[in-house]
């Protein structure tokens, strides 16, 4: 998915996504006391649409998969919650079929990956790792 999808894609969800300033975090997602999902993202912080984007998928990856956490609860895993979100974020950034099918034409360097998709080797090296139990 593009960014222009993603939003689309928050806004058929009943996600909020509202233009925020948080310089430090660039986004956040959270959820309130009726359920609804709500993502503040500061796309003024971003350095490219490419950032913008992989914050954009993280943070739906949390509203879809109710990947929240307490920071004040000592029984929840913050690394798990944002490995969840990670996760979610692969399969709009990076559907496993168009994976397979930029392999089979030829894209097998992570480089080339990258910029197939228009995500950061971290995304690469998660999406093999998910779909295909493998470190590259």
């Amino acid at each position: 998915m593009n960014l222009i999808d993603l939003y689309q894609f928050a806004k058929d969800n009943d996600i909020t996504v509202i233009e925020s300033i948080c310089p430090k975090c660039k986004a956040l997602s959270m959820l309130s006391p009726q359920g609804k999902c709500y993502i503040g993202i500061d796309s003024k912080a971003m350095n490219s649409e490419r950032e913008e984007k992989q914050y954009l998928a993280h943070d739906i990856g949390h509203c879809m998969k109710g990947a929240f956490y307490n920071p004040y609860s000592p029984f929840n895993v913050i690394e798990k919650q944002e490995h969840r979100a990670n996760i979610e974020a692969i399969h709009y950034l990076i559907p496993k079929q168009e994976l397979i099918k930029a392999i089979k034409n030829g894209e097998t360097e992570v480089w080339q990956l990258c910029e197939y998709f228009d995500v950061d080797v971290k995304y690469i090296k998660l999406a093999f790792w998910e779909y295909f139990d493998k470190i590259i």
